[in-house]
């Protein structure tokens, strides 16, 4: 194509004769091909080679990774959790459901100290528990015992019994939480960065225990 232009527009010139002469015109065409071939090379050849070692470094990397057992993290995540509700302050609201009777506890959990609120169908009590000894709050004055059922105070309230209870028990991850199950019993936590929530049922009662942490 070029050779029939210089001929049309430029007869009889050196340029015309040079280029009619395929082996001066070869001169001229290898070092253009060879200057077009390595521009390639440069502008795609390299970055494609360097991008696939990447990449098969990156996979190499990743086959010889060692994956953490995602079971025992969660373990240890779940037991840390567990003993952090057992020793933090937190501010609590327990809802029970017995048969056809419902009873609500509120109140504080502080430097291990208990006090708080019972609502049932008799009204409302006050009491506290401190240095392992419940008292019960009764016309202003403070009657102590040695265990919590003589307020009715019911031993599935305490965090760190619930725990005992269960913690034998291998718990089923879930999107919020963990469940625990024996039988037709069950005890389902729900957590973020601590345990916020037990549900716990057992046989004939269903507990709702929900935690508020005091930073």
């Amino acid at each position: 194509m070029l050779t029939k232009l210089l001929k049309k527009y430029f007869p009889g010139s050196s340029i015309t004769k040079f280029w009619e002469n395929p082996r001066k015109r070869a001169l001229v065409l290898l070092p253009l091909w060879i200057i077009f071939i390595a521009v390639l090379f440069i502008y795609f050849v390299i970055p494609y080679n360097k991008k696939n070692k990447k990449y098969n470094d990156y996979a190499q990397n990743l086959a010889n990774e060692t994956i953490p057992d995602d079971t025992n993290n969660s373990s240890d995540n779940l037991a840390n959790m567990w003993d952090n509700l057992i020793k933090m302050d937190y501010e609590y609201k327990y809802v029970v459901y017995k048969n056809e009777d419902i009873i609500e506890y509120e109140g504080i959990k502080a430097e291990n100290d208990v006090s708080g609120t019972k609502t049932d169908a008799t009204g409302i009590s006050e009491y506290y528990i401190q240095d392992d000894m419940v008292y019960n709050v009764i016309n202003e004055q403070a009657i102590a015992y040695d265990t919590l059922t003589n307020i009715a105070y019911d031993k599935y309230l305490n965090p760190t019994f619930v725990y005992e209870s269960i913690k034998e028990i291998k718990p089923e991850k879930m999107d919020s939480g963990y469940i625990y199950e024996n039988g037709e019993d069950y005890v389902i936590i729900s957590a973020g960065d601590y345990i916020n929530s037990i549900e716990i049922n057992i046989l004939d009662t269903k507990y709702i225990l929900n935690f508020m942490r005091i930073d």
